[in-house]
Parts: structure tokens; C-alpha cells; sequence
């Protein structure tokens, strides 16, 4: 899964809108978009929002591409 879709399943997912999320996240809701159609990457920062919050790392793999991995409680 592409982070791009990750983002915007885990959005929906959580039934937040994109303002909901970037407040969360500590992000402009241009930012989110711009996660959400492939044209950026989440920080490490970002990263590390979304780890804490729903417990799902984003490890970079590769130049340009980040690899999910869910962690189970």
C-alpha cells in the first residue's frame, strides 16, 4: 500500500475529515492533501504522530518510497 493511500484510508478509517487529521497531526490541510495524492511524504515528526496516535509505523525504505507496517497491540 502506498502511503498516499495509507493516509487517506486511515483518515477515513477513523471518520476524520482532512482538518480533523492535519490538527492532529500538526499540519496544514494542504499538507494532508498533498500526502494523500502521492506529491509528499510525511516527516519524521509526522511519522512519529501517526505511530503514537494509531499505533502504525512508517519506516523509510528506499530514496523515495516509505514501507507500512502495522503494529498489533
Amino acid at each position: 500500500m502506498q502511503v498516499s493511500e495509507f493516509i487517506e484510508s486511515l483518515r477515513e478509517e477513523h471518520q476524520m475529515t482532512s482538518k480533523e487529521i492535519s490538527k492532529r497531526l500538526g499540519v496544514s490541510i494542504s499538507m494532508v492533501c498533498q500526502y494523500e495524492g502521492g506529491h509528499y511524504n510525511p516527516s519524521l515528526q509526522v511519522a512519529k504522530k501517526i505511530y503514537k496516535d494509531y499505533k502504525v509505523a512508517i519506516h523509510p525504505f528506499g530514496e523515495d518510497n516509505l514501507k507500512l507496517e502495522i503494529e498489533k497491540e
